[in-house]
Formats: C-alpha cells, sequence, structure tokens
C-alpha cells in the first residue's frame, strides 16, 4: 500500500516539473524526442501530458489560497500556507512558483487524507530494527483478471466427495460436456477437509507451478467466493442487496474496492 503511495507521488512530481515523459526515469509510455539530454524543471518537451492549471489572480496569497481550496478542500494549515507562500516568493517567475506551490501542497498531510490534519508536536517513537528471524517473508499477490477466469476449467472436483453426497466429478462432466476436463488432464491436489466437498480437487495440468505453491502451503484458493453487502438467501438477495450479483461488471466493481 505504501509502495503504492509513493508511486503516485512520483507521478504527481513529475507531472509538476517535466510533465508526463519517459524521459528522468519517469513513468510516461513514451517521449516525443529522443531521450539524449537531461531535463530540468519546467522542461516539457518530451512529455505526453502537462498540468496546465492556470489561477485566477496572481500573488502568493490568492494562488496559494486557490490551489488550498482545490487540492484539499481548503483544509491546508495556515502553518503549512505560510511555507507555501514563502517558497512561492523566492522564485523568479511565476511559472516556476505556481510549479513550486503545487509540489509543495502534494507533499502536505492535508493532500493525503480527507479529514482534519491536527498535528500533536510530539516526537514519533523511536523503534528498534526487527530482528532477521530467517523466515521466508509472506507476500500476497493478488491477480485480477478483468476479463475473468473460468473457473469450473482450473479447479475441478476431482474423487472421495462423501461430504457433498454424491459423485461431483460426474455432475461436473454431465453438465460441462465437451468442454468438462477430463481426468487425466488433471493435477490432484488433497484439500484441507476443512468444509470442503471433495477430498481432492484436480488442477488445469497446465497449472502444475500453482499445484507446486499450493503443496508448498504458498498458495490457498477461494472458490465460489464474491461481493456481498449483507448476508441473504437465493430468494432475498434481489431485495436485500445492493449489487448485482449476476452482472459481470458489477462485480468487477465492487470486487475493486474490497480491501
Amino acid at each position: 500500500c505504501q509502495q503504492a503511495l509513493v508511486l503516485t507521488f512520483l507521478n504527481i512530481a513529475y507531472c509538476h516539473s517535466i510533465g508526463l515523459t519517459s524521459c528522468e526515469h519517469g513513468f510516461g509510455l513514451k517521449a516525443l524526442v529522443e531521450c539524449s539530454r537531461r531535463l530540468s524543471e519546467g522542461d516539457f518537451s518530451t512529455s505526453v501530458g502537462r498540468l496546465k492549471f492556470a489561477p485566477e489572480m496572481k500573488g502568493a496569497d490568492a494562488v496559494v489560497d486557490e490551489l488550498a481550496m482545490l487540492l484539499t478542500a481548503g483544509r491546508l494549515s495556515e502553518e503549512n500556507r505560510m511555507i507555501v507562500r514563502d517558497m512561492y516568493n523566492q522564485e523568479e517567475d511565476e511559472d516556476s512558483a505556481l510549479r513550486i506551490a503545487q509540489q509543495l501542497i502534494s507533499t502536505s498531510a492535508e493532500f493525503h487524507s480527507t479529514g482534519l490534519v491536527r498535528k500533536s508536536r510530539n516526537m514519533r517513537r523511536s523503534i528498534s530494527p526487527v530482528q532477521n528471524s530467517c523466515r521466508r517473508p509472506k507476500i500476497l499477490v493478488y491477480l485480477f483478471f478483468a476479463g475473468a477466469i473460468d473457473s469450473h476449467n482450473m479447479l475441478v472436483p476431482y474423487s472421495d466427495c462423501q461430504n457433498a453426497g454424491r459423485d461431483l466429478y460426474q455432475e461436473y462432466k454431465s453438465i460441462r460436456e465437451n468442454v468438462a476436463l477430463d481426468k487425466e488432464d488433471l493435477l490432484p491436489i488433497t484439500s484441507n477437509k476443512t468444509f470442503q466437498p471433495c477430498d481432492t480437487f484436480g488442477l488445469h495440468r497446465r497449472l502444475s507451478f500453482l499445484r507446486d505453491l499450493y503443496v508448498d502451503g504458498s498458495a490457498l484458493f477461494l472458490a465460489n467466493t464474491g461481493v456481498l453487502s449483507k448476508p441473504v438467501t437465493k430468494a432475498v438477495h434481489a431485495a436485500e442487496t445492493r449489487t448485482r450479483l449476476y452482472s459481470h461488471d458489477d462485480m468487477q466493481r465492487e470486487t475493486r474496492r474490497v480491501d
């Protein structure tokens, strides 16, 4: 999450200073000209986009107040406004002054929050470095397939489905018909036997790397999941939920909101 915030800030800083460009290790897709020289502040010659905000009035007070309203909904503290105004007045021309004002406000706590910011004036508590435990780091990798994925062509009931009370693989075969995967094309994996209908599931044969991660304890499958705003039953879900459960676009949008 913090890395995402850092990248967002770098994007903002580049847009202020040299625009959206791939030069200077920027985040632009391409440059209009070859990146054969160092770019100075205010050089937008290689940018494919830039901020073109123009204040309605001139002068440090008016410009900073207008920017504070636009970028922080007027929440920028008087102390921070004074800092921005001082730096604004130190610049030689209005364009440079406007850029430095935008950059400074974009670093403020008010810009990166939605509520009132109150400074405690207390020193942050010193935190001792974490000792290396020699354990492998745990990293959660979340893949969002915008075009979706046919889950029943990926994870399939395989055998030992006593908990379901019927042969789920044969049921899968009869429903999927010619698109069903044969058992010979599946990689068996053993479930953790916790509220699972089957003791053994099958993965698509091309997902051997995912099978290995699962066996190693580094991957987990969450099947039959979705987005619900509240617990509902099949009979009342249409009236009781704000999410259209059978709309692909709506479910994508709701999934992106899940933290």
